[in-house]
């Protein structure tokens, strides 16, 4: 079986032995098959079975502006369960938006940034 991410497309190296978590490079946890079938990590999967509202979209589904259907049905899920982007957090976007800048200007991040982020983060790099 061929794993995906679902925040950026990129094929996940896994010999489909033991067992798998797996965060990419883009940030994300979600996952997909080849069929674009939805493989959670255990956090959302709890944050479902108890009602909770999971964590922020973008430790789902990475920072990357790369989308897709299966990427756009999952943030679409996660908003309908209460999620919110980490630097539309109150708390989190300060931290977020610095870490990020951080990472964009020591070229860390490979990606290009989700457009909303990087406005964000271009205003505090000048």
């Amino acid at each position: 079986m061929t794993i995906y991410c679902v925040g950026c497309g990129n094929v996940i190296p896994w010999d489909g032995k033991g067992l798998f978590a797996y965060t990419c490079r883009c940030g994300a946890t979600l996952l997909m098959d080849e069929k674009g079938n939805l493989i959670m990590p255990a956090s959302l999967v709890l944050a479902i079975a108890e009602g909770r509202t999971p964590a922020h979209i973008d430790y789902y589904v990475g920072k990357s502006s790369y989308t897709n259907k299966v990427k756009d049905k999952a943030i679409e899920m996660l908003k309908r369960l209460g999620a919110i982007w980490s630097w539309e957090c109150p708390e989190c976007r300060d931290k977020v938006v610095e870490r990020t800048a951080l990472e964009v200007k020591e070229r860390l991040y490979p990606f290009e940034l989700h457009p909303e982020l990087k406005k964000l983060v271009m205003e505090r790099v000048k």
